[in-house]
């Protein structure tokens, strides 16, 4: 059984009752579109959970060091992530529905057989947290868009024209001009 399975048994019994815990176990990678996200070392939780009458409350932060690809050059870069979240777990919809209203209950996580599943709850809230673009540096050059060279690495002999193309037919023009 996951270590992200904890069990809630003893905080069921004792109204407004509170429990720490630590968790370091690991996980399968996050995707995000296109991005793969690996995991490089467990995740590490450091919660508290809390009996609130209508359900758990579970409270704390999570701590993950993840490898990806770079979106402009696509070397691996490595992404440090430490959020914070709160999650509530309940014992059914109809609590979820009276606790988060009705919209919000269609995503609540619940408490099955006096066990709670944090794993789902923290891979959204790291999902959430993930960078759109991750690069390897605010600087990096990306690769040439004709040879693919990592710029980073080595300048190609690539020719880049741009052209604006608002002027392309008058370039149009010029060229014919030029070879008749």
């Amino acid at each position: 059984m996951s270590r992200f399975v904890v069990d809630v048994s003893d905080l069921l019994k004792m109204s407004a009752s509170q429990k720490p815990l630590r968790i370091l176990e690991n996980t399968g990678p996050l995707v995000l579109g296109e991005q793969r996200f690996s995991f490089l070392k467990p995740v590490e939780l450091n919660i508290v959970m809390e009996n609130i009458r209508s359900g758990i409350l579970v409270k704390g932060s999570a701590a993950a060091e993840l490898e990806t690809e770079c979106s402009r050059c696509l070397t691996s870069v490595s992404v440090q992530m430490e959020l914070d979240f709160e999650e509530v777990f309940t014992a059914g919809r109809k609590q979820a529905e009276e606790l988060l209203g009705k919209e919000e209950a269609e995503e609540a996580y619940f408490i099955r057989n006096e066990t709670i599943d944090l794993e789902p709850a923290v891979r959204q809230a790291l999902i959430l947290s993930l960078p759109i673009r991750p690069l390897c540096s605010e600087a990096c050059k990306g690769l040439c868009p004709y040879c693919g060279q990592n710029l980073n690495i080595k300048k190609c002999d690539c020719k880049i024209e741009e052209i604006d193309v608002r002027m392309e037919k008058l370039k149009k023009l010029l060229d014919e001009k030029e070879n008749n």
